[in-house]
């Protein structure tokens, strides 16, 4: 294995991990980002490191979109939810049933739940175990409180569209909040990022400048050793801080 063939893999592999630990990337753009900050780590060698990186970039940038595609999903549902339950008031202030505008408000909507909600109702499902399975196929606390609010108005009857609109109020506040403390923990995300590459950016210029640093950490078992140990410490860190960063979230 050549110097630049270890030192393009090093970089993409790192770059990779400190993607996956730190954030999500949305498919199409995965493995374009992926080289292109590769690229920006190792400009000195473009013909021998830049195929490298691309084949890490196009192998395991699927891998770091599916990685961060559940929390998305997660964002994505709860985000929807206050219009969903704007739609059933309104439906129930116009005179339907329950069921029959809860199945209104799902219709048509993208987030696979929520359709298989409304198929459910109009197919004739108990609406107490169609909310059931709506809320375990993505149980976060948002679609926890929209569950149980849907499932005492059904019982209790009374006044469902004034409850209605105190969840949905609650909801909306909470996705503002969670969209604001995303956006002020940002920058503590991107300096995560930067701590997790920089001691691999630290070691691929050290091997490019003195060649004798890349002969004892690829030559010989000694070297092979400091790389893993390396390797698994910059592993803990990136989960260690992207458990505190998440922590704000």
């Amino acid at each position: 294995m050549t110097s630049a063939l270890a030192a393009g893999l090093w970089v993409g592999g790192s770059v990779v991990l400190a993607q996956a630990a730190l954030s999500g990337l949305e498919p199409a753009l995965a493995a374009r980002r992926i080289r292109r900050r590769a690229r920006a780590l190792v400009p000195s060698s473009p013909v021998a490191v830049r195929p490298t990186t691309d084949a890490v970039a196009a192998l395991l940038g699927p891998v770091l979109a599916v990685l961060g595609r559940g929390a998305r999903a997660q964002r994505r549902a709860d985000a929807e939810l206050p219009s969903m339950l704007d739609q059933v008031t309104r439906q129930l202030r116009a005179g339907a049933a329950l069921p029959v505008a809860l199945q209104a408000a799902c219709t048509g909507r993208t987030e696979a739940s929520s359709a298989a909600l409304a198929a459910d109702l109009s197919g004739g499902a108990p609406f107490a175990t169609s909310v059931e399975r709506w809320h375990d196929a993505c149980p976060t606390p948002a679609r926890g409180l929209a569950a149980a609010a849907l499932g005492l108005a059904a019982e209790a009857g009374g006044s469902v569209a004034s409850v209605l609109d105190g969840v949905t109020d609650t909801l909306r506040d909470r996705v503002a909040l969670e969209r604001e403390v995303a956006a002020l923990s940002s920058q503590a995300r991107a300096s995560a990022a930067v701590l997790v590459v920089a001691p691999v950016l630290f070691a691929v210029l050290a091997a490019g400048a003195d060649h004798r640093v890349a002969e004892v950490l690829l030559g010989g078992p000694l070297g092979w050793a400091c790389l893993a140990a390396g390797a698994v410490l910059d592993g803990l860190g990136a989960l260690w801080m992207s458990r505190l960063v998440g922590r704000s979230r």
